[in-house]
């Protein structure tokens, strides 16, 4: 492999580590629930479920949009993981390829896949987050 080739190697390496942790640090949590009027049976049954939960010591702030909001992320966390061992496993079976042209696709192709793999992902991530923040704004929710 040339000198060029490493770079190129290590440049797309980089590039999609900085995108894959760009979209992590960005990721917003998302608003899945109203506030029930205090009269109806809804918000009565909230009221005594909050008196129990902290009764119980549970935290009652929480919503179902953050706890959503919070198995995204792991979710997203889990996927880059995988990512980096499979962008890496085949990174280091390209090395050990020795210049075996079949072992060398096996490994770029094992690279490309996690690449494309990544990129779904983080593009369904985005339509999603797209759409869920327009249907907020013309609900009137806040973001």
């Amino acid at each position: 492999m040339s000198l060029t080739s490493k770079n190129m190697l290590v440049g797309m390496m980089c590039a999609m580590l900085f995108v894959m942790q760009a979209a992590m640090l960005f990721a917003l949590p998302i608003a899945a629930e109203t506030e029930a009027p205090e009269g109806s049976v809804r918000g009565k049954i909230n009221v005594m479920l909050t008196n129990v939960g902290e009764r119980v010591g549970i935290d009652t702030t929480r919503t179902i949009g953050t706890v959503v909001g919070d198995v995204i992320r792991v979710a997203l966390g889990l996927l880059g993981l995988i990512f980096l061992i499979l962008f890496t496993y085949g990174g280091f079976k390209y090395m050990e390829a020795k210049g075996e042209e079949k072992t060398v696709k096996e490994a770029m192709g094992l690279m490309f896949q996690a690449i494309v793999g990544m990129a779904i992902v983080l593009g369904a991530y985005a339509i999603t987050e797209f759409f869920i923040g327009a249907l907020q704004e013309s609900a009137g929710f806040p973001k």
